[in-house]
């Protein structure tokens, strides 16, 4: 038997979803189940490497005012378990821009020479 995890699975971006109307997920979701999918990366932010929001309710991340009261992770984890497909959440954990670097320096690693690690086009590589 072959692990749930090395079988063929569907990445989900932001423009999946569109506008992330409970349609737009339901959408999503069926289509991934029609085509054999068993797993469904979900996403949990919205932005970009200076600016993130929250698709939930964070405590360290803004929420998305497109989400207004709705936690959109929730909804695409409930969407894609009513389906009968298992869900991993994507978590951008390790870079962050200047902004969240100013709010939260304690979290980013150093070199040796204590200069602060960057990885790609990041400002700064959070300790994960």
């Amino acid at each position: 038997m072959v692990d749930w995890w090395r079988k063929r699975f569907i990445w989900l971006t932001w423009g999946d979803y569109g506008d992330f109307s409970q349609e737009n997920i339901e959408r999503v979701v069926e289509e991934a189940s029609r085509r054999n999918c068993n797993l469904l990366e979900v996403v949990s932010y919205k932005g970009d490497i200076n600016r993130e929001f929250a698709l939930y309710d964070s405590k360290v991340l803004p929420k998305w005012d497109g989400a207004g009261g709705r936690d959109l992770l929730r909804e695409q984890v409930e969407a894609a378990h009513r389906k009968g497909l298992r869900t991993r959440t994507y978590l951008n954990v390790h870079y962050y821009g200047d902004e969240f670097y100013s709010k939260h320096r304690d979290w980013a690693q150093v070199k040796s020479d204590g200069k602060r690690l960057t990885l790609c086009t990041a400002t700064v590589s959070r300790c994960a």
